[in-house]
């Protein structure tokens, strides 16, 4: 399956910033459990999400748990994106 635009700049944004291996990560892994981001991490994450993509989580949104790993993250941005879009 190819890579959604937003798939492709979440993983470069982890790789850049929290300098995440990708070809060693199970992307369903949580997170913050492998000690790759912390809460001013997410935090970091979240606003550069929503200036890239033109989207607003709320505080049940980041409290969810749904944007724990990366399959997850670009799960949940995907289905942001799509209800922008509707």
């Amino acid at each position: 399956m190819a890579a959604t635009r937003h798939q492709s700049l979440i993983q470069r944004y982890l790789s850049d910033q929290l300098l995440v291996d990708f070809a060693l990560l199970d992307r369903s892994a949580n997170l913050f459990e492998l000690g790759l981001i912390d809460s001013f991490g997410f935090i970091e994450l979240i606003s550069y999400l929503e200036l890239e993509f033109g989207i607003e989580f709320t505080d049940d949104d980041m409290m969810s748990g749904k944007m724990a790993s990366f399959d997850g993250l670009v799960r949940f941005v995907g289905r942001k994106l799509d209800g922008r879009q509707t």
